[in-house]
């Protein structure tokens, strides 16, 4: 086993981090109670997150939308880029610390909101991995690729257009390359069209039997996507664990995930010695750790960044 990390250093990157967190309170942007149990979580993941550093075995696996960035205020509002978020992955990866995003969202979303990683370290650094789409479409180092279409898309693509036709508001998004996604977080009848969408979707699955259907209704968003039924979030935690160990030895990840989607995330983090941490009040049961908001997610890793 590695050497922990200094008590007194830990004391002190702890108390940085609850002045970060403080600091943030104080624009009133998003605000943290800090009370004994963070403060507990915190000092226990620092713990952790520094020793594994310092022992050359630390690595992150994050989801994006409100895991470890804010959530666009309408899911198709456009991205904003995450300037202060782009520069701690940044800088994490400079110091050759390997970093997985695991989103479902498409490709296009993580370029932009990370221009600056993404310009400078996806495809030509072995520390960056980045799935979207739930595992859809997975890159990394140089050459390295895996692609996971839905089978039938071209086909379904018209059903689906049309059921969200059908429904005023909700949306068939056209940036995913590989799946088919509706949102219904705008729909005149969130719950009237996430059901409709839901039925068909289960409906043709059922016929087909060769995709796979996630559904997820929640007061702030509300979507149905059909899915390569052999892929999902904890697929492409194994295969970009296996690539990263392949590359550089084993890591102990650290993964961030706030919806039900991510639970298979967690479970194969936790197969590979990882750490499962959910962030968000709407988080689901089966992580090791509970964190408030991204931005607690955020301001941890940064102070992981500058130990």
């Amino acid at each position: 086993m590695g050497a922990s990390v200094n008590s007194k250093y830990l004391n002190s990157s702890l108390k940085d981090l609850i002045q970060a967190i403080e600091d943030v309170n104080k624009t009133g942007s998003i605000i943290t109670q800090i009370d004994a149990a963070l403060i507990s979580t915190l000092e226990t993941l620092l713990s952790r997150m520094l020793t594994a550093k310092f022992n050359g075995k630390a690595g992150f696996m994050i989801d994006l939308d409100g895991a470890s960035v804010q959530r666009p205020p309408q899911i198709h509002d456009p991205v904003q880029a995450d300037l202060d978020f782009d520069r701690t992955i940044h800088s994490i990866l400079d110091s050759g610390i390997p970093f997985c995003i695991n989103t479902g969202r498409p490709a296009i979303f993580v370029r932009n909101i990370f221009p600056t990683t993404i310009t400078d370290h996806h495809r030509s650094s072995s520390h960056f991995m980045v799935s979207t789409e739930y595992g859809a479409c997975i890159r990394g180092h140089t050459s390295f690729e895996v692609i996971s279409s839905l089978p039938n898309r071209d086909e379904l693509s018209k059903i689906f257009l049309k059921a969200a036709q059908d429904h005023p508001g909700a949306v068939f998004e056209r940036e995913k390359e590989h799946s088919i996604a509706i949102s219904c977080a705008n729909a005149r009848d969130k719950q009237r069209a996430f059901d409709a969408i839901y039925e068909l979707a289960k409906h043709h699955a059922d016929i087909e039997g060769n995709f796979h259907v996630i559904g997820v209704m929640k007061p702030d968003d509300a979507y149905v996507e059909l899915v390569n039924p052999y892929i999902h979030k904890g697929v492409a935690t194994d295969l970009m664990c296996a690539q990263i160990t392949s590359t550089h030895g084993p890591h102990q990840f650290f993964a961030f995930g706030d919806t039900n989607p991510d639970i298979p995330m967690w479970e194969a983090i936790k197969k590979h010695g990882g750490v499962s941490i959910g962030v968000g009040e709407t988080a689901p049961e089966g992580a090791d750790f509970y964190i408030p908001n991204h931005m607690v997610t955020q301001l941890l890793l940064r102070q992981v960044s500058l130990g």
